[in-house]
């Protein structure tokens, strides 16, 4: 008959098949739950005993990414509903990231813990706090997740925190010019917004630049092209110039 720990050893070899795919990055954001896995597994098959010590180490290594990010940044890419106010999804503090453990949160003395999977919802997850309120439907920007933990490698590691800030600060530029664009020039073309964004930020990829503006602003089904605008330079340039000004002038 076999015995407890020939099954243990059994379960341990038991293939586990991934529930999160490369797709479901496609949207803005993701359940903090979700993205675990994928951090963890990466769309790729694996056995229960590597899941569950690769799982662990990327709540790790989340955690431990959003802890060491500026405030502002990282309350840009992390919300949930607070548990004792029932309502919209708000940024979850940052302040919290420090004070987070996973499973021994109770041995490490955290004020709180991060629950990977809610138990009325498989992708989400939660944060509880030992005799504080936390939050719920935990969800965190799907490009930050597939940004640093692409699909083709498997190492789990630190985010360059470099990096993140220099994408949120894109994000933000790109929301100040599509603020400013005047009708008469909204939409702005490709070569515009690329022009205006590297006049203020001469390193940044083009290819970035046209990924966040789209997600920003999904781009509209065009008509027919009317008569070529013979002012539109002009005003454009006129644009350019009065935004970087106000950009210096702030």
């Amino acid at each position: 008959m076999e015995d407890e720990s020939q099954s243990q050893s059994r379960n341990q070899d038991e293939i586990v098949q991934p529930g999160i795919h490369r797709s479901d990055l496609d949207g803005v954001w993701i359940g903090i739950g979700a993205a675990l896995e994928w951090i963890a597994m990466r769309g790729q098959p694996m056995t229960l005993s590597e899941y569950g010590i690769r799982e662990s180490e990327a709540s790790e290594t989340l955690i431990s990414t959003l802890a060491d990010m500026p405030p502002h940044i990282a309350e840009s890419l992390v919300r949930g509903a607070r548990q004792d106010q029932p309502g919209p999804l708000v940024p979850i503090p940052s302040g919290i990231w420090k004070q987070t453990g996973t499973n021994d949160w109770y041995q490490t003395g955290k004020t709180y813990q991060l629950i990977a999977l809610d138990s009325d919802d498989e992708y989400g997850g939660s944060i509880h706090g030992r005799h504080v309120a936390g939050y719920t439907q935990i969800q965190i920007r799907a490009d930050l997740i597939l940004d640093h933990w692409p699909e083709h490698t498997q190492a789990i590691k630190l985010v360059s925190i470099q990096a993140v800030v220099a994408q949120a600060t894109l994000r933000r530029l790109i929301e100040k010019i599509f603020a400013a664009t005047p009708p008469d020039l909204d939409p702005l073309t490709q070569r515009e917004l690329v022009e205006l964004v590297k006049r203020s930020l001469p390193a940044a990829s083009r290819n970035l630049i046209l990924r966040l503006s789209k997600e920003l602003k999904p781009p509209q089904r065009r008509g027919p092209r009317g008569p070529r605008d013979p002012d539109r330079v002009k005003r454009f340039q006129k644009l350019s110039d009065e935004f970087i000004a106000g950009q210096l002038h702030k």
